[in-house]
């Protein structure tokens, strides 16, 4: 039977944000049969490897013990540590990346809110029910 990996989902850091990568647990009915029963990942590194390279360069991260890095990440910081930079001062600039893009999206729901209260009608502000559209 194949499932999600019951451990849950990897955090995967992207160059200004952060995803979620939950893959599959897999059992191997050949080796079953033979009386041993193995369980793999779906992102288990012995199945990628094992992929076409076409295929197997899709996948979007590498993934370290718990965690993992999308491969926009690995190619930059492979530029950086090329120029003489070390892992610190990247791990420095990916979090004030995220912290940066934290601060805009702050700023936006601020902003919309504002604009929503300035909208209601002030004899309606107390109402527990206010009803209004999302901007596309």
């Amino acid at each position: 039977k194949d499932t999600l990996n019951p451990n849950g989902p990897r955090l995967v850091f992207a160059a200004d944000h952060v995803y979620w990568l939950w893959g599959g647990r897999y059992r191997c009915t050949q080796r079953e049969s033979e009386g041993e029963v193995h369980c793999f990942l779906g992102y288990d590194p012995d199945v990628l490897l094992w992929l076409p390279p076409h295929i197997r360069n899709l996948f979007p991260a590498v993934l370290t013990r718990r965690k993992g890095i999308d491969t926009t990440c690995v190619c930059d910081l492979e530029r950086r540590l090329v120029r003489g930079q070390g892992f610190g001062k990247y791990r420095k600039d990916l979090l004030e990346a995220h912290m940066e893009r934290l601060q805009c999206i702050h700023e936006s729901y601020v902003s919309y809110i504002n604009r929503i209260r300035q909208s209601i009608p002030f004899s309606m502000a107390g109402r527990s029910v206010i009803k209004f559209t999302l901007p596309r």
